[in-house]
């Protein structure tokens, strides 16, 4: 069941808000009872509260808090549920993102950016798990239907339910990086097949004298389109690695025995597995971009090397014309006597020599830079 919340703004949420996005908007919490029957929504306003005051489930079961877009009303009944310290509770509620995995008394809270851009807050506490984010992550769709469906873990305990929270977000990054690799793959290909033509024509030796066709797409296009792609696995390797940081600390929590405020102890195993998978998936974008930043570095060195062509052709022209305009620039004087001017085949004797010298420099060149 879902309970609506009164729309306003929040007093006293203000500065560090724009860290974790919870803007107070049209707040909801869906509470969620995960049994063996599978996932169920309840009508209930507050979780089931133990004896210490601190929140749990009954036995076998979990109670799924979906917070979204909290405003004081939804993180006062957070506050009743988990006994974390007032400096960190107020650092929460004004929107300011907790170091790391922080434990305290038993309940455990850390912060992700899921796939789909939003940040999301995790706080464990028994037999309780909360999360907090703005608006509805699409993440948590694909997984609740797992969980009624049931069967999803071999246990019914808020352990299993964050690290299939967990596993669901590890995923959903599988599935951003197996886009952007295919996104990839042929943009590679197109360019790599164009600077082969470029270098290698069709037929083997290219024509000289005529120009062969521009690709539709610019070159120009070329440093725009990897940069998004670098970019994109930059942030994708960002969120992947603090996926990585926080599995470490909740293993560091097992690993120290500190099963008060462990919320990995009896999924341990199954988190080494995640922390694994998350590092073949930080792997695969580094690798990711370390081929974008190849093909940007191949990009620019043909760039170079064309402009080294063009100068080049220049420098061979102005190599031909230089003697021409040297012999024309003595015979274009206005002297009274040149004995060549009397001559009778003076003017096309020079013409045929400036073609002879300009065929035999254009030969040289050409033998020597073929």
């Amino acid at each position: 069941m879902v309970m609506e919340r009164d729309r306003g703004a929040t007093a006293g949420a203000g500065q560090g808000r724009r860290r974790l996005g919870f803007d107070g908007g049209g707040s909801v919490i869906q509470i969620w009872r995960w049994t063996e029957e599978g996932l169920r929504a309840v009508a209930r306003a507050d979780p089931p509260a133990r004896e210490d005051g601190g929140a749990s489930g009954d036995a076998g079961e979990v109670v799924w808090l979906d917070v979204r877009s909290p405003r004081d009303e939804e993180w006062r009944l957070l506050r009743r549920h988990y006994p974390l310290t007032p400096v960190l509770w107020n650092r929460l509620q004004a929107g300011q993102s907790p170091y790391g995995v922080t434990a305290a008394s038993g309940s455990a809270v850390f912060e992700l950016t899921l796939p789909s851009g939003r940040s999301c807050l995790f706080l464990w506490e028994g037999g309780v798990l909360a999360t907090v984010a703005q608006g509805e992550p699409v993440e948590w769709g694909r997984l609740r239907d797992r969980l009624e469906a049931g069967g999803a873990a071999p246990a019914r305990s808020s352990a299993w339910l964050l690290y299939l929270l967990l596993e669901e977000v590890l995923h959903s990054y599988g599935d951003e990086v197996e886009r952007l690799e295919q996104r990839l793959e042929p943009v590679e290909a197109r360019f790599l097949k164009e600077a082969e033509e470029a270098h290698h024509p069709a037929g083997g030796r290219q024509r000289r004298g005529r120009r062969q066709p521009r690709s539709p797409w610019s070159e120009l296009d070329w440093i725009p389109q990897w940069s998004l792609f670098h970019r994109r696995a930059g942030r994708l390797q960002r969120a992947v690695n603090s996926l990585r940081e926080v599995l470490d600390r909740l293993l560091e929590y097992d690993s120290a025995g500190d099963r008060g405020g462990d919320p990995a102890g009896e999924v341990g195993p199954y988190l080494r597995l995640l922390r694994d998978h998350a590092g073949r998936l930080a792997a695969r974008l580094d690798n990711v971009r370390e081929l974008v930043a190849t093909l940007m570095n191949l990009r620019l060195a043909l760039a170079a090397e064309r402009n080294n062509r063009l100068i080049l052709r220049l420098t061979v022209l102005s190599t031909i014309f230089l003697p021409l305009t040297f012999l024309t620039g003595i015979y274009g004087m206005n002297f009274r006597y040149m004995p060549e001017l009397d001559w009778p085949w003076a003017y096309p004797a020079l013409l045929a020599f400036m073609l002879v010298l300009s065929l035999v420099l254009w030969w040289v060149f050409r033998r020597d830079y073929e």
